[in-house]
This record gives C-alpha cells, structure tokens and sequence, in this order.
C-alpha cells in the first residue's frame, strides 16, 4: 500500500457539502489527523468518476476506533457513509454504517425527522 503522503497527493480533498445528499459512499482509507481544531478524521471516499478524500468535522473524531481504522484501511472492515445536509443549526447530517447493512432512503430519513425538515 502506497504511503499516506502519495495517497493524498492523488486525491483531491473536497467538502462534505460537495457531496451527493444521500448517496452512500465506500470508506476506503481513514487517516487520523491533527488540525487547529484538534484531532480529526480524514476519509477517502468511493466516489465516480474520481475517489475524494473529506476532512469530517471534529465531532466525528471518535467514530472510529483505531482498530477500525487499521481494519477499513486493510480492507478487513467495509464501511459506507452517506451525507444528507445539515440540521437548521448548521450541523451535518451523516450516517456511517457497516456496508452490509442497507442505508436508509431520503423518505425514511425524512419520516424519521432526521433531516431536520
């Protein structure tokens, strides 16, 4: 497996709002990294015509285990992740699921009122 320093330098890093509100991407490297806003994750996503790499809010720092990271980025663990917006407040939306388990559909998120609608 190539370093973290190729793998980032072939991937254009994008904001979660770039995102298709819905979609369900493949996580396929997480990367732990320290910011000015402390610690935070760093994912390279499955995305078409090209994968992206998504700098995830502070928030979501500790989703993830570091045997999960090690797991995900071995390809012994496959994780999907989808973003459906933010909540009035400005919050993102996000699920992260293990790849075996459906996602939910927009309608489902929606009578679910977590789509802050």
């Amino acid at each position: 497996m190539p370093d973290i320093n190729t793998l980032f330098a072939t991937v254009m890093t994008v904001s979660l709002d770039f995102l298709v509100q819905g979609l369900s991407y493949t996580i396929l490297y997480v990367a732990k990294i320290t910011t000015i806003y402390g610690v935070q994750l760093k994912l390279k996503l499955r995305a078409d015509p090209a994968d992206v790499f998504v700098i995830m809010p502070p928030e979501f720092s500790t989703c993830f285990s570091d045997s999960q990271i090690s797991r995900i980025n071995n390809e012994e663990l496959f994780i999907h992740m989808s973003y459906w917006g933010r909540t009035d407040s400005g919050d993102p939306i996000i699920q992260i699921r293990n790849a075996a388990m459906p996602m939910p559909t927009y309608s489902e998120m929606l009578a679910a009122s977590a789509l802050g609608h």
